[in-house]
């Protein structure tokens, strides 16, 4: 193995490297000074790039001046640009004319108001309401609001009895600013909650409003019952009844109810409630007509 030895300028001390490396900066071993590896005699340093020249003065200047317009056109082709955005921003603006103000924020419903608006509402409720009607396969149907209290929520609710149908039902209606809704319901088999309530009848209600009714009827140790009810609002139809006649908004439905098939068609009357229901069954066509109603005041 070829041995290379180190003479230090200082102190002219020899010493072995371990390695040769050529301008690596050691210390030398007796006077501690830092010493550069030369090249071995025969080796040639490495042939490294020159630095570029400078340019003349003149040459110099040419350049700079060049980049310097370079720049100014893309800072105006730049300020241009924002300028015309701006501009189209504005004609946008102008045309559209001034922005709308918010929408005031939905007003709570209260009992108090549930009474102010029983007038308008095609599903009018409050403590002793009652409907009276007369089913086409004979018998009655009695719907009474039996209680009117406040939801665990705040809004106003009421348990609207139903008795003498195919379907006996208590029924917890519940009234927001968008129409009533079904929170839970007592049957002979027990007790469904629905959440969220499922929307029975929107408010204000006009012609040709489509809406689903839909959810889910959950009772303890039972699966769910779907309920998923197409309706819309055909037209406004004059019904006469026992109980007088009434123009009302005709209402088809079909889909599921409780897990069971439904069409129906509704008969609505704002401040009245249902004047009419026309139910199809499997052994044909039920009605259910208003003889009478009551709205204690």
């Amino acid at each position: 193995m070829a041995k290379y030895v180190l003479e230090c300028p200082e102190c002219d001390s020899r010493f072995e490297l371990r390695k040769y490396a050529p301008e690596k900066r050691v210390r030398c071993r007796n006077c501690d000074a830092v010493v550069i590896i030369p090249y071995a005699p025969g080796d040639a340093p490495p042939v490294r790039p020159a630095s570029p020249k400078a340019l003349p003065p003149e040459l110099r200047k040419k350049v700079v001046r060049a980049l310097s317009i370079r720049k100014l056109a893309l800072v105006a082709f730049l300020l241009a640009g924002a300028a015309a955005g701006g501009l189209v921003i504005l004609i946008q603006k102008r045309e559209a004319g001034p922005a709308a103000p918010p929408p005031p924020p939905e007003e709570r419903i209260t009992m108090q108001k549930v009474v102010d608006l029983n007038r308008t509402l095609v599903q009018p409720l409050g403590a002793g309401f009652s409907w009276d009607y007369d089913l086409s396969g004979g018998g009655r149907e009695v719907r009474q609001v039996v209680q009117a209290g406040l939801s665990p929520s705040q809004d106003p609710e009421y348990d609207l009895v139903v008795r003498g149908s195919s379907l006996s039902t208590r029924q917890a209606l519940r009234v927001l600013a968008d129409g009533v809704y079904l929170a839970s319901e007592i049957r002979s088999d027990g007790r469904r909650d629905y959440g969220p309530p499922i929307l029975l009848i929107p408010h204000p209600m006009y012609s040709d409003i489509p809406w689903t009714q839909e959810g889910e009827g959950r009772r303890p140790g039972a699966a769910g019952e779907k309920w998923k009810v197409d309706c819309v609002t055909t037209l406004l139809e004059q019904v006469e009844t026992p109980a007088g006649k009434f123009p009302c908004f005709r209402v088809e439905m079909k889909g599921i109810r409780g897990g069971l098939p439904v069409e129906e068609v509704c008969w609505y009357a704002k401040g009245v409630g249902l004047v009419k229901r026309r139910t199809k069954t499997e052994g044909g066509v039920e009605e259910a007509v208003l003889r009478r109603y009551t709205q204690t005041r």
